[in-house]
């Protein structure tokens, strides 16, 4: 059942992923196995759909897997746990490493015009006591909160962090997205970025990062009572182009400087007024950007 991994492995050979986690992780973990191997046996038999610690004892005299990993046996469920427990901070960064080299590796063979940078939080439940286990009232169960940063073209995953389920979703995100910057100015300067996220991002140092590092961004806005106001004009335009015709989906864009007092300067916001098929009132979203293109009207 396990055959197709030698696919897997070839694969693997092919872009040196294996390499690559023995250049980055490189300590011991006791038993004559290096950090290295835990990970590789722990990548290889969640790919195949073990993904409990104990699934380790059965799989230690697989020949599949010796071979695929080139060892005589396994690392055993104790060996696994204890690892898998003993994770640093500065491991777990490792694997945000990991995945910058194989962009690297990606970029350097072709190398886009344009990235997107899609943030987000998800939430992973949890059971128990683990640690650092919390209370998230939005999804209104106890987990993890961690972030994370994606291609916005292709999925793929850039840099995750760990962190409290009780956190808010722009949480730590300078922080996070800071060391990414950084990589696309060392070794990839020609790639425009463009940042998009939903309004848990709104924040201005959010907003002051991405324009220093001349990051395109466009973020979704809460609604509030001053964007309302200043919206006004483009609700009486939407009223005089559709009049009261709920018959089909009409839409209308236009866009205005604006600045909550938190911030240090007014920045662009652009504002859909949108009333659906049979509705009577039309919605407002708000999004602000630095792009300075307009929609095709």
């Amino acid at each position: 059942m396990d055959t197709g991994l030698l696919i897997q492995r070839s694969f693997d050979e092919a872009i040196g992923f294996s390499k690559l986690i023995e250049k980055v992780f490189t300590g011991n973990a006791g038993f004559k196995r290096t950090q290295a191997d835990i990970i590789k046996q722990l990548v290889y038999t969640t790919i195949a759909g073990y993904h409990k610690d104990d699934d380790s004892d059965e799989l230690r005299e697989d020949p599949i897997f010796k071979e695929i990993l080139g060892k005589s046996t396994l690392a055993s469920q104790p060996t696994i746990s204890r690892k898998i427990n003993e994770f640093t901070p500065e491991d777990l960064e490792c694997f945000n490493q990991v995945t910058l080299e194989l962009f690297k590796s990606i970029y350097q063979r072709k190398t886009p015009k344009y990235v997107i940078l899609d943030v987000d939080s998800t939430h992973i439940k949890t059971y128990g006591n683990q640690e650092e286990t919390a209370f998230n009232y939005h999804y209104n169960a106890n987990g993890y909160h961690p972030l994370m940063l994606f291609d916005g073209m292709t999925g793929d995953l850039f840099r995750v962090a760990l962190r409290k389920g009780s956190v808010y979703t722009s949480n730590g995100v300078v922080e996070f997205l800071t060391p990414v910057l950084q990589w696309f100015e060392k070794y990839f300067p020609q790639i425009q970025l463009i940042l998009r996220g939903d309004s848990g991002f709104a924040c201005p140092e959010l907003y002051a990062l991405l324009e220093e590092y001349l990051v395109y961004y466009i973020i979704r806005l809460k609604t509030n009572n001053q964007l309302y106001q200043q919206s006004q004009h483009i609700e009486k335009a939407f009223y005089e182009a559709f009049e009261q015709d709920n018959s089909k989906n009409h839409a209308l864009y236009e866009d205005f400087m604006y600045a909550a007092g938190s911030w240090d300067k007014e920045r662009r916001v652009v504002c859909k007024v949108k009333r659906k098929v049979g509705e009577l009132l039309p919605g407002h979203t708000f999004i602000i950007t630095n792009l300075i293109s307009f929609p095709q009207r």
